[in-house]
């Protein structure tokens, strides 16, 4: 399942349909996909977000978290992928 486009997470770097390959979950996961990408809280602020689907609707259980941020800033390799990335999407969509 792809990342849905309509929520204010905006995703950077992405997994579809990351329930095929969830490890000992694979197949068995309402985990659909995976983003990192500028906060649904703040547009300044990096989080990665699982997104859940219930088999009819995106689920309200999708999870945010913003602890990747300390992990993304840690790695500074990481970080300047993501900014890259970043920066070629804005180029883009001009």
């Amino acid at each position: 399942m792809r990342i849905p486009k309509h929520l204010k997470h905006k995703p950077i770097l992405g997994v579809d349909n990351c329930e095929s390959i969830d490890g000992k979950y694979a197949g068995k996961s309402d985990a659909k996909a995976i983003s990192i990408g500028k906060a649904q809280w703040d547009n300044e602020e990096i989080s990665a977000k699982v997104f859940r689907h219930t088999g009819k609707r995106w689920s309200r259980q999708n999870e945010e978290y913003e602890k990747i941020k300390n992990y993304i800033k840690d790695n500074a390799y990481l970080e300047e992928r993501i900014r890259e990335l970043e920066n070629t999407l804005k180029k883009i969509q001009k």
